[in-house]
Order: C-alpha cells, then sequence, then structure tokens
C-alpha cells in the first residue's frame, strides 16, 4: 500500500477526487472539518464502503468513526442528521436549543432536568388522543386527554378530574389556610365565601365570626338566609331575615322579580320576645291564631301515648287532646282519660275528677287545703337524698316550729325554739330538743299530763346506767300454799295465796284452813310458793294463826327456805322443834293459818 500525506486537498470546481479502492479503509487521523462557511463545492459522488457511504447531490451522507480514532470537535452547520443508533450525553451535558439556549434536556448525575430558561413558555404538544404522566410504562400520574378532560392521580387511583360542567373529586378536600371565593358566578367583583382556619364560614365577609369554630357569618344590610323549593308549578321560597335588631321568618311564592304572596310567621324583635302569627310580639311567647282554629298545637303518631295536640279552644274532634280550656275548667289528659283538672273554683284535682272527702285521688283547695287519698297503700312518700336534715318543716304565723328530718340512723320528729322531739334509730327512741339528743333533761308525761299504762318487753332502768338499776321484771298473781308432811297428809277447806314480784323480791300472802286429817306425821311445812327461795329467811315474815291443839299455845315461828315455809315451835328461838303432824292430830283438825311476807328468789 502505498502513502499519501499532502497537507491540503483542494478539490477545483468540477474536480472529482478519488481516495483508495473499493474495499479500502481511509483513516482520517486529524480533525475533519469544513475550512469556513463557503464550501468550495460539494460532494457529488461517494463510493460505498465501511467508512463513507452515501452519495449523490442531495443524498444522505454516512460517516462511520472508528471509536479509536480521534473526537470530532465540530462540524460545522448541519442541515440534517439522521442516526441509526444513541446519540449519548454524559452528565450534565446539555441537549440545548435555539438562539438563546433557552430549551434545555440533561442529566444532572441523580436528576433528568427539562427547563425553560428564557422568558417564554413550555408547551407540550401532540396530535395524538393525550398526554401521559407516568411512572415506569403502567402507573399514572397525570392524564391530558384532547378535547376532553385533566385526570390527576394518587397511587395510580384517579382523584381529581375536569369535566364539560366544571370539575370532579374524589376523596375530600383538605384546605391548611384560608379557603376564598370572588363568587359563586364571573359576575362577582368582591370575595364573597371564605372558610378560616377556625373552620367558621363567612358569606359576604372575609372575616366570619370564629369565637366557636364551625360558625356562620352573612354580612350585609339585611344579611338573609335565603330558602328555594323548585315544586314544579313554581318557586316556593322561604326567608329568615335579620335587620334593625328583628329576626323574621317569611314563606310565599316568588315570581320573576322577587316573592308575592308572603306572609311572615315568626319575628324575634330586640328585646327577645318571640311572635308566632304576629310581627309585634308583647310577650316573651305571643302566639295568634287564626278564628276557629287552635292556637298551639302539638301533633304527634297515632297511638294513645304520642302527645297529639294543645288547644286553646273548645276541641273535640281529636281523641289524644292533653290540654282542653273549657270556660269552667281546664283538663288534661293522657292516652285518651282525664288524669287533671282544674275545676269552676280553682280546685286541682289529680287522679279524680270530683271533689270529696273519701274519693281516691289528689285535692288541693285554693284556700290552702291539700287532701291526699289513696286506697290500701302509702299516701304521701317524702325523700331526701345525699345529705340528712329536715324533709318538712312545720311553722306558725311563718314562724318555724318543729321539722320532720332524716339522720344517718333514722329519722326524727324536732321542735324549734326549745320544743321537745324524739329520734327514732334502729333499736331505740330517744329525746331530742332543737336539733339534738338530750340526756336526763326529758320527761315523759307530767303532773297534769300522765300516761296511763307502760308496756315493756324488756326492763325499765332508773336513777343510773348499769344493770343495778335495771328493773327488768314485774309480776302479779296467785299461788295455792298447802300443808305437807313426811308421810300422811291433811285436807284443806281453803287455800289461798296471792303474790307480787319486782324484780328478785317476792311479796306474798297465803291463808289456809284444815278441815280433815290423814294420819300426818314428820315435820310440817307449807309448800306450794310461787318461786324458789334463795337462801334461808325467817324475820320479815308475819303470822296469825288459830290452833285447837293445847300444846300449841307457844310463838310459831316460820322460816322460809327452800320452796316452802317451816313452822317451829318456841318463842324466840327459832330452832326451837318442828311443827309435827302429831301437833294437828291431838285435837280438833280445824286450825287456821294466815301468813304473809317477803322473800328473796333466785
Amino acid at each position: 500500500m502505498s502513502k499519501l500525506e499532502v497537507d491540503a486537498i483542494e478539490p477545483q470546481s468540477g474536480t472529482t477526487i478519488t481516495i483508495g479502492a473499493a474495499g479500502d479503509t481511509v483513516n482520517l487521523v486529524g480533525t475533519l472539518q469544513s475550512n469556513g462557511s463557503a464550501l468550495p463545492g460539494d460532494i457529488s459522488s461517494v463510493v460505498a464502503g465501511t467508512g463513507l457511504s452515501g452519495g449523490g447531490t442531495t443524498g444522505a451522507v454516512t460517516i462511520n468513526i472508528d471509536s479509536a480514532q480521534p473526537t470530532i470537535t465540530s462540524l460545522g452547520t448541519l442541515t440534517g442528521l439522521t442516526t441509526t443508533g444513541d446519540i449519548l450525553f454524559g452528565d450534565s451535558d446539555k441537549a440545548i436549543f435555539g438562539a438563546g439556549s433557552d430549551f434545555q434536556m440533561y442529566h444532572d448525575g441523580n436528576n433528568s432536568i427539562i427547563t425553560e430558561e428564557g422568558g417564554g413558555n413550555f408547551q407540550l404538544r401532540t396530535n395524538g388522543p393525550s398526554i401521559n404522566l407516568q411512572k415506569g410504562n403502567s402507573e399514572d400520574m397525570a392524564v391530558f386527554t384532547a378535547d376532553g378532560s385533566v385526570s390527576l392521580y394518587y397511587d395510580n387511583a384517579k382523584k381529581f378530574e375536569t369535566t364539560s360542567t366544571g370539575a370532579t373529586v374524589t376523596g375530600n378536600i383538605t384546605a391548611t389556610g384560608n379557603l376564598t371565593s370572588l363568587g359563586i358566578d364571573d359576575n362577582a367583583t368582591s370575595v364573597a365565601i371564605t372558610i378560616d382556619s377556625a373552620e367558621s364560614l363567612g358569606l359576604g365577609t372575609t372575616a366570619p365570626f370564629n369565637s366557636r369554630p364551625g360558625s356562620l357569618t352573612i354580612s350585609n344590610e339585611a344579611p338573609t338566609l335565603y330558602m328555594e323549593d323548585t315544586n314544579g308549578s313554581g318557586s316556593q321560597v322561604g326567608q329568615l331575615l335579620y335587620q334593625n335588631a328583628v329576626l323574621t321568618y317569611t314563606t310565599g311564592s316568588r315570581n320573576g322579580t322577587g316573592t308575592s304572596n308572603s306572609t311572615t310567621h315568626l319575628t324575634i324583635n330586640d328585646v327577645g320576645n318571640v311572635g308566632i302569627g304576629t310581627t309585634s310580639p308583647q310577650s316573651p311567647l305571643h302566639v295568634i291564631g287564626t278564628n276557629g282554629t287552635a292556637s298551639l298545637s302539638l301533633t304527634g303518631g297515632a297511638s294513645a301515648s304520642s302527645v297529639t295536640q294543645i288547644n286553646a279552644v273548645n276541641e273535640t274532634a281529636n281523641t289524644w287532646n292533653i290540654l282542653e280550656i273549657r270556660g269552667q275548667q281546664i283538663n288534661f289528659d293522657t292516652a285518651s282519660s282525664e288524669r287533671m283538672r282544674i275545676d269552676s273554683s280553682g280546685r286541682l284535682l289529680v287522679g279524680k275528677t270530683a271533689i270529696g272527702d273519701d274519693t281516691v285521688g289528689v285535692e288541693i283547695r285554693g284556700d290552702g287545703l291539700g287532701q291526699f287519698t289513696r286506697s290500701g297503700n302509702k299516701v304521701l312518700m317524702l325523700n331526701r337524698k345525699s345529705s340528712v336534715g329536715a324533709i318538712q318543716e312545720f311553722r306558725k304565723d311563718n314562724t318555724a316550729v318543729g321539722s320532720i328530718g332524716v339522720e344517718s340512723a333514722g329519722f326524727y320528729i324536732d321542735g324549734e325554739a326549745l320544743h321537745t322531739g324524739l329520734i327514732f334509730t334502729s333499736n331505740s327512741v330517744s329525746p331530742r330538743d332543737n336539733g339534738s339528743v338530750t340526756n336526763n333533761l326529758t320527761d315523759l308525761g307530767n303532773s297534769a299530763g300522765r300516761w296511763k299504762d307502760l308496756y315493756l318487753g324488756g326492763g325499765l332502768i332508773i336513777g343510773g346506767t348499769g344493770t343495778a338499776n335495771k328493773l327488768d321484771d314485774y309480776e302479779e298473781g296467785t299461788f295455792t300454799p298447802a300443808f305437807s308432811f313426811a308421810s300422811g297428809s291433811i285436807v284443806h277447806s281453803a287455800q289461798n295465796g296471792v303474790y307480787t314480784k319486782v324484780g328478785r323480791m317476792v311479796n306474798f300472802s297465803a291463808y289456809l284452813h284444815t278441815s280433815g286429817l290423814n294420819s300426818p306425821s314428820g315435820n310440817a311445812e307449807i309448800t306450794g310458793l310461787p318461786f324458789a327461795v334463795q337462801g334461808e329467811f325467817g324475820g320479815n315474815v308475819g303470822i296469825m294463826y288459830r290452833w285447837a291443839t293445847a300444846n300449841l299455845l307457844a310463838t310459831l315461828t316460820p322460816r322460809v327456805s327452800g320452796s316452802g315455809i317451816q313452822l317451829f315451835i318456841g318463842n324466840s328461838n327459832i330452832e326451837a322443834a318442828h311443827l309435827q303432824g302429831s301437833d294437828f292430830n291431838g285435837g280438833s283438825v280445824k286450825n287456821v293459818l294466815l301468813i304473809s311476807g317477803t322473800y328473796p328468789t333466785t
């Protein structure tokens, strides 16, 4: 192969330069560039090869540059460029378009950036059906449809879409700041709607009343809440108007210019009076009805338990009236039955329709008398909750004289100003005086007002608090005394005995009269005492006797012991011989003995 080294090749006009033969490789070691803007001529013919292909005066020319060869740093001005492979740009290397380098595309190593650096608009255009912004090739982020909607997506789910009439939002709209609008239509010239950060809504104002979240403020010369119901034959309207410190509610029909046949039904004036059927209420609630109709009605369901009507006229057509005002009385009904009335005399009757002392129900008269009558159960129940104290107070000439109340341990009847009362607990009744329990100060009865009988199931403590001061036993009765012997017996014609037992002391009297003998022998003893004897007592026993036997002229001395009375013969020595059965056998059997005394029982 021959070698050609030249400094320059300048073909003349119409000259053909051929370098190499078919199959040869032409290596350009230096830079291939155009020398200036005016080329001496064009490439008119290119022989196909591996390094330079194409041909013709207007055809494309392909230049294949070996990767090992130097970089082409300048190609001058290209009128067109067609590639069959990739054009690679390094990080931060830009593809720049426009004379002012306005449009740029590049990758900075992390992000891919398209930017408009000039002052013009950035436009994406297509003749296709839509422009899609996607993550990857499957997840939509935004879709711009030609001659149609704009859609925005969250996690591949559509949330916002424009329509021919506006926009559709799927889900909630959250605003972190104020939401304002210049109006509902294009004719608005100022802010019409404001929703502030306190969630307050303002109509006609940018500063809604927001002391409480959720408030509605309508700002106007005459703030009006206007409601419309299109019913097919015309528009029915209602309006709530606040003007000059007066609030009114009006309804009617609307014509082309406003409302006609309007009527104000409710008025609240500047002092708070409410008028229904009047625009000039004179009282807190002023109701004016029409002739022949009820002034005030409450209508419920068809059941008997529902509240259906309150009438101020003689209304009888409705079965479920709860209030009926007549010329002579007022009736209150529930479940189609009268429950209470005020009769022509001003008496309040509850549960009864006529007065009567024996008629079940409640009767309160205008003169102050109250009467409660019930059959077979408690008549009046008073209940005080949470604390102790008076539950009912009694007065004389508006001065408290007594009360009935509750304590933690029971209830009390108390007298005011040093009047005696009582307190009732679970197991005692104690005296009480002006709010306090008294001790050893209150009498039960007096000299001019005595109690008759006192029935006690337990004891009576007198003068102290210990068991020694307790009288817990009192008894009166009779007993049958009798003579008893070791053997044999005696016939009695009279055997009488009475006793009184106070505590442990027994007072007794006995009368014995004998009428016959059955060979009595051994010590004689009077038995049949009502209570056993504790110990032996003889000094507090008296005796009278008439004895027929001559040897009994000596004194009989009794001694109470065990369950009987022993008799001794002697003057002063009570340890003399016992009265024996043989002492009855010596003479007449008609012996008489009268004996009385006191002894302690066990």
